[in-house]
């Protein structure tokens, strides 16, 4: 039987698990990444360089390479074009309502409206004016003001006061493709993730659930997620519930979900958004993976030829190990040394640690996602010895300034 092709739309470091996982299951990989050098390359029996936004262009590549199936993990663009193609060429893969809802907040808003769940107040803004209509209409200051179809939490500011407006106005507009964006009531509380998977179309599980700390002020970047959450069990079944509802609504019934919430003071959780891929930064290749000992990789590959299959595993409390994923804040200056890295790599319980920043590098603030300065992955049997690993890694890396 001749060998089936599958094509991986992105290959950088974050989707170099997928592209391994599909060789070690037999399979001939296309991969493709914006980046010539791109990491999951190396892994891959062919390469093209391609813009994942490209989905004419991937297509091309898709018919011109006689490929079976194709995915993607972790990007909200590939994950556009991934669906595009099969919805076009009648392929297992994600709907076109899901990607139309993961790729578009205003749209996934609506839909949750529609169906009763518990979000922010929002407002739909073109202009200036109506960002100043928005936070009266929203019920004031604090507010959050997001660019409705960007990733991660690009043009995305937190506004106190008007003066703040003008700022964040320019930058969710340039970070916005449709030049079109949300205000929200700012939620105080603690944010929490919920990643999922559809196992077929029938039936899909939340998995794992986080607890994040984040960085102060206006920029909102997580630099910890902990997993299991530090709430009650009553809680993280609740959110668990919750998801299950945010994901029907938003027609998710292929692959992974990552979705975000908040839990403000009184016990009731708020969804921020709901995606229809892999969290980052190894959280649903490695990660939950590691908690819940379920190869969801594999279930992602072999979904897209159609092959589907159920795993047993407990529904009310899917996580059996712990995980923390932490992220690196040094100090400014120029770093003239970085010592040790390698030897919190090989310490026990390091799942991944890798930083962002390098010998030479001016040390910037924290602005968003992209400009954190590195991360560190532990894995164990129980919160506190993962919390003990990430010590260790942290205390094990050395970073010298001039």
């Amino acid at each position: 039987m001749p060998t089936k092709k599958l094509m991986i739309i992105g290959a950088g470091w974050e989707q170099a698990p997928l592209i391994k996982k599909a060789k070690e299951l037999g399979f001939w990989i296309l991969a493709t990444s914006y980046s010539p050098e791109a990491e999951g390359f190396q892994y891959a029996d062919a390469t093209e360089v391609l813009d994942p936004r490209d989905s004419a262009a991937a297509m091309k590549l898709f018919k011109s390479y006689n490929v079976d199936a194709l995915v993607s993990d972790n990007c909200d663009y590939a994950l556009y074009t991934v669906g595009l193609i099969c919805e076009k060429l009648k392929l297992p893969g994600p709907n076109f309502l899901a990607i139309s809802h993961s790729n578009n907040k205003k749209k996934s808003r609506i839909a949750c409206a529609q169906a009763n769940i518990k979000q922010p107040n929002f407002y739909i803004c073109n202009t200036f004016e109506d960002l100043k209509k928005g936070v009266e209409a929203v019920g004031g200051f604090p507010a959050i003001v997001k660019p409705v179809d960007n990733r991660g939490n690009f043009g995305v500011n937190k506004v106190e006061k008007e003066d703040e407006l003008g700022d964040a106005f320019l930058e969710a507009l340039a970070n916005a493709h449709s030049r079109e964006f949300l205000v929200e009531k700012f939620i105080e509380g603690t944010l929490m993730t919920v990643e999922g998977f559809a196992f077929d179309k029938k039936n899909y599980a939340s998995l794992a659930v986080s607890s994040k700390v984040m960085l102060g002020g206006k920029k909102r970047v997580a630099m910890e997620l902990d997993y299991p959450a530090d709430f009650s069990d009553e809680i993280i079944k609740k959110a668990m519930k919750i998801n299950d509802k945010v994901v029907k609504a938003l027609n998710y019934d292929f692959g992974y979900t990552h979705s975000e919430y908040i839990l403000d003071n009184k016990g009731e959780i708020w969804l921020v958004e709901s995606t229809n891929r892999g969290g980052g930064v190894y959280i649903s290749s490695l990660m939950v993976p590691a908690l819940t000992e379920i190869d969801l990789l594999k279930h992602l590959i072999l979904s897209a030829f159609g092959e589907y299959s159920l795993p047993e595993f407990d529904k009310d409390k899917p996580m059996k190990n712990a995980a923390i994923l932490s992220f690196f804040k040094f100090s400014d200056g120029k770093i003239k040394a970085i010592k040790n890295l390698e030897e919190a790599r090989r310490l026990p319980g390091v799942l991944k640690c890798s930083l962002s920043v390098k010998i030479g590098d001016n040390i910037e603030s924290i602005t968003n996602d992209a400009n954190r300065h590195g991360f560190v992955v532990a894995v164990a049997k129980s919160k506190a010895d993962a919390e003990e690993v990430v010590k260790k890694a942290k205390e094990t890396i050395v970073v010298d300034y001039e």
